[in-house]
């Protein structure tokens, strides 16, 4: 099942989001009004999706 959190729960809640996002290793979707706009995981989740590590600049 997907996560979706409204944009507001991430101002008041990002830390808490952030931290089942790691613990879960689920992705969490941010709305506004209804439509999505953005998603967030954690950098392992990430690696795991894309199959490459982050690169240093």
């Amino acid at each position: 099942m997907q996560a979706v959190a409204k944009s507001m729960d991430f101002v008041n809640d990002l830390n808490e989001i952030l931290e089942y996002c790691q613990n879960n290793k689920e992705t969490v979707f941010a709305s506004n009004n209804g439509q999505g706009r953005f998603a967030v995981m954690s950098e392992e989740t990430y690696e795991e999706l894309v199959g490459k590590s982050r690169i240093e600049l």
